[in-house]
């Protein structure tokens, strides 16, 4: 009897640019191969600026949250919890604090890896040298790394029944990015080692404006050979599940992007095309040729593409099947919480233009609005909005209506908020 698994692929801040099949850049051999025979999309988008904002959309099929507390998913309907109770046996492996049991993520998951448990020390200064330290002498950031993320998965998936749910995400191209020291020579390792210590990595983050030519090409150079070296991982994980398994459906996309000075700040947050914009590969056993699928596609499409494969639902999710298309003229809502700057940045778009809108975290002041035209200007370097007056109008209009739909504040438990809130700090969150 065939052996069936559902595999959720998630990299975090992984930018589309860098993946091969999508821009020709030899930095994802495998992905490239790989994508050769799987549907591509070309409009894939994130609904999030941040971790927190487009999983509620990837697991869940929600909207981004529009307020902290909607960050945490308790009780609701996700990807996992649907098939455990359609008797899949489903594990889940990543080392993300934002997607922790704190938050809700290990709900409908037989066995969840989290990474918690696995730093000492806590949010203060003496938290930040000992990050500092362990990254200077031991090349080792605040999160697991994907050889040990990959070796539990295929553990896990070596002994599972089947059918199963596998949710794997990688955390090594989230900053401060960390390529293996084979890969720089010691003498170039150590020098990004101590570049990239948490401190460091916190400043650059902090600070508007183009930093020196030699930071700039530091921190490039080292983000590029992490995202080789996740391609790695991949290549690894997705073969090792080949053996044990005859019918493989398998989902691979970014969280978000991560912004490279574009719009004047390092990191991600935001809503601009950079960090929204990412790979999305889908490959299913007996779909046929490799295609290429053009047009606006959300990740909150993921979960109910998995529950139509999965014969649990008739309709709904991403066009996988020769001649589909993606359903023209989608507008979709974008959100990235700032915390430490009281502020959320929400994105109203189209295939054609997007609305950009930063307010008060709890909406009740606008601090700026902007509009850019994606056709003649996808860089998002010329504001619109002064001329077509319009255009934003109707654009806001959207997105007010939207807002008006109201937000479910979720109950939360915050007995373990400390330990969440030192691992996040150790990752640059504030």
């Amino acid at each position: 009897m065939a052996k069936e698994i559902v595999l959720l692929l998630t990299v975090d801040s992984l930018r589309r640019d860098h993946v091969g099949c999508y821009h020709g850049q030899s930095l994802t051999p495998f992905l490239d191969t790989f994508a050769e025979g799987s549907t591509v999309f070309e409009g894939a988008c994130s609904q999030g600026g941040g971790t927190p904002e487009s999983f509620r959309s990837i697991m869940f099929s929600l909207p981004p949250p529009l307020s902290l507390d909607e960050r945490h998913v308790h009780g609701k309907e996700s990807i996992a919890k649907v098939l455990r109770e359609a008797g899949y046996a489903t594990g889940g492996f990543h080392s993300n604090p934002f997607l922790s049991s704190h938050f809700g993520y290990d709900e409908g998951f037989e066995t969840f890896f989290d990474g918690g448990g696995k730093q000492t020390g806590d949010a203060t200064l003496l938290g930040d040298l000992g990050n500092a330290a362990s990254i200077a002498l031991m090349n080792r950031g605040p999160a697991t790394d994907g050889k040990e993320i990959t070796s539990r998965a295929l553990e896990w998936a070596k002994g599972a029944r089947s059918p199963a749910f596998l949710w794997v995400h990688y955390m090594d191209t989230h900053f401060p990015y960390l390529p293996p020291a084979r890969m720089q020579g010691w003498r170039g390792s150590l020098r990004n080692r101590v570049a990239w210590d948490m401190l460091m990595a916190r400043k650059i983050q902090a600070k508007a404006g183009e930093p020196s030519e030699g930071v700039r090409s530091r921190v490039m150079s080292s983000y590029r050979l992490c995202v080789r070296e996740v391609d790695s991982y991949i290549s690894t994980l997705i073969e090792g599940v080949w053996k044990h398994f005859d019918r493989r459906l398998v989902v691979m996309t970014a969280d978000h992007g991560e912004g490279f000075w574009e719009h004047g700040r390092f990191g991600h947050g935001g809503v601009y095309d950079e960090i929204l914009r990412v790979p999305l590969i889908v490959n299913s056993t007996g779909a046929g040729p490799g295609r290429r699928v053009q047009g606006l596609a959300p990740l909150a499409d993921i979960k109910p593409t998995i529950l139509r494969q999965a014969g649990l639902a008739q309709d709904g999710g991403l066009p996988l099947a020769t001649g589909e298309a993606v359903t023209p003229g989608r507008k979709l809502v974008c959100a990235s919480l700032d915390p430490p700057d009281g502020t959320r940045t929400l994105g109203f778009r189209s295939e054609l233009m997007k609305y950009i809108r930063k307010e008060s975290l709890d909406g009740s002041k606008c601090a700026s609005e902007e509009l850019y035209d994606l056709v003649r200007d996808p860089g998002e370097r010329m504001d619109v909005l002064a001329d077509r007056k319009e255009e934003g109008s109707a654009a806001r209009a959207g997105l007010e209506e939207v807002l008006a739909r109201g937000v479910t504040q979720a109950l939360v438990d915050k007995s373990d908020e400390s330990e969440v809130a030192r691992r996040l700090h150790a990752l640059g969150y504030d």
